[in-house]
């Protein structure tokens, strides 16, 4: 059993490429698609790019190649990046959000031995960043505007009063995004049939282009439309769908849903006319309830 094990090992490393140490992360591309593997290594400086694409070690043991100009950023975090965060994005470069809120702006270099981010500085010279420290590292940030739903400062309102909800404004904090202005967000989240899902909405949207058009989560009363997703529901209510599905009623989020059928959980706001509407939701996702 010894001798098989060594012979294992040395195939390994004749290949030129390592596993390494389970470390995970999720690889955003351009597209908007999420590949989410392991950081593999290849041996000769235990270096993850190498012919400029990143080796990533899939779930059923294979590796996959991204190519390094496809990736916008590299998640080593759930959950959505704030919109200060977002904010910090340079123009030109690439950045690394640190864990303790601070960022540092230049250029990746190499995901080393598994555990590091090999990190020019913009002013010059080079780190050793540890992955634990590290939230995410944008490489294409206007991509990363576009995909994580950026808004710029100079377009949100003034700050509310302390707990006040305001009407078009991204609430913070964890959870899903889901814009009035899409038909489908992608929830990130994909379930089972039969699966129990727990929601948490807050925020308010603008379902229309005047004033008193708001409503938040549970929709507006004052108009009910034929043409919705959900005719017999209110005007900019919460709801889902999970793949290509019909679609479903989540409102507030009162009760648990069970799930119609395996696939990507979307989310979405109840109307048909969109190209009007503005502001965002953010919800909470909780499993199994």
């Amino acid at each position: 059993m010894k001798r098989l094990y060594f012979l294992a090992v040395v195939a390994i490393v004749a290949s030129g490429v390592m596993m390494s140490a389970r470390v995970g992360a999720t690889w955003v591309l351009t597209s908007g698609e999420r590949v989410s593997g392991n950081i593999n290594q290849h041996t000769d400086a235990k270096i993850n790019i190498s012919r400029a694409q990143f080796a990533v070690g899939m779930p059923d043991g294979t590796e996959r190649e991204v190519p390094v100009d496809q990736v916008a950023s590299i998640e080593f975090v759930g959950g959505d990046p704030p919109m200060t965060e977002l904010a910090k994005l340079p123009a030109n470069g690439h950045m690394i959000a640190l864990r303790d809120g601070s960022t540092l702006n230049g250029r990746l270099l190499n995901l080393v031995n598994g555990e590091l981010v090999r990190w020019m500085h913009a002013g010059g010279g080079t780190e050793d960043v540890p992955i634990r420290t590290i939230s995410r590292v944008y490489m294409n940030t206007e991509s990363a505007r576009r995909i994580y739903h950026f808004v710029p400062p100079a377009a949100q309102p003034a700050a509310p009063a302390p707990g006040a909800i305001v009407a078009g404004a991204i609430p913070d904090g964890p959870g899903a995004i889901v814009r009035a202005d899409v038909a489908w967000n992608d929830s990130g989240v994909t379930v089972q049939r039969n699966e129990r899902i727990k929601f948490n909405p807050r925020g308010q949207i603008h379902w229309g282009p005047e004033s008193g058009m708001i409503s938040g989560p549970e929709g507006s009363p004052l108009i009910k439309n034929p043409g919705f997703p959900l005719p017999a529901m209110n005007v900019g209510c919460l709801i889902g769908r999970v793949a290509t599905s019909r679609a479903f009623y989540i409102g507030a989020g009162e009760l648990p849903i069970t799930m119609p059928s395996p696939g990507r959980l979307l989310l979405g706001v109840n109307d048909n006319a969109l190209t009007d509407n503005s502001g965002a939701y953010r919800v909470e996702i909780f499993r199994n309830q």
